[in-house]
C-alpha cells in the first residue's frame, strides 16, 4: 500500500471517504435486507397463526399446521414478488430520479412496510405489507450496484 511515483494513493487508501460512505450505506441496505429475509422465517409461524386465529396455546392440529405452511409459502412468495418487481421498477426510477433519491425513497419505502407488518390484522393486509416492502428490497439491491459501481470509478470497482 505504498505511494506511487506520481504521488497518487494506491490501493485501499486510494477510495475517498465519500467512497466509503457510499459503500457502507449500499452495504448496510443490503444487510438490514437479508436480515429482514432471514428474521421473516423465525416469525412466520406464529404471525400466520396468529393471523388465521388459530390458538397461540396448546398443539395444532396437521391441518391448522397445513394452512400455516401454504399461507406462509404464499407469503414469502409475495414478499420475493415484491423483490422482483421493485428492481424492475426502480431501476427505472433511478435513471429519472437519480440514484441517490430513489435509493432513499427505496429505503423509507422497506422501512414503513416493514414496520406495518407488525401491526396487521388480517392476512391480506399482511401479504400486501410484505409485497410492499419487498418492492423496496429490490429497489435497494438494483440501485446500490449501479450507484456503488458509479461512485468507485474504474479503479476501484474491483477492489470492493
Amino acid at each position: 500500500m505504498a505511494e506511487t511515483t506520481a504521488g497518487q494513493l494506491s490501493g485501499w487508501r486510494a477510495i475517498t471517504p465519500y467512497q466509503w460512505l457510499v459503500f457502507l450505506v449500499v452495504w448496510a441496505g443490503w444487510t438490514l435486507d437479508a436480515a429482514d429475509f432471514g428474521l421473516f422465517s423465525l416469525v412466520l409461524k406464529p404471525a400466520v397463526t396468529e393471523l388465521l386465529g388459530f390458538p397461540t396455546t396448546g398443539a395444532l392440529d396437521k391441518a391448522q399446521l397445513g394452512e400455516i405452511g401454504k399461507y406462509g409459502g404464499l407469503l414469502a412468495m409475495t414478499g420475493l414478488l415484491g423483490w422482483a418487481f421493485g428492481g424492475f421498477i426502480f431501476g427505472v426510477v433511478a435513471d429519472y430520479l437519480g440514484r441517490v433519491r430513489a435509493l432513499m425513497y427505496s429505503v423509507i419505502i422497506f422501512s414503513v412496510f416493514t414496520a406495518l407488518q407488525g401491526i396487521s390484522q388480517h392476512l391480506w393486509d399482511f401479504a400486501l405489507y410484505r409485497f410492499i416492502a419487498g418492492i423496496g428490497t429490490g429497489a435497494e439491491i438494483m440501485i446500490g450496484i449501479p450507484l456503488l459501481a458509479e461512485t468507485l470509478g474504474d479503479t476501484n470497482r474491483a477492489k470492493i
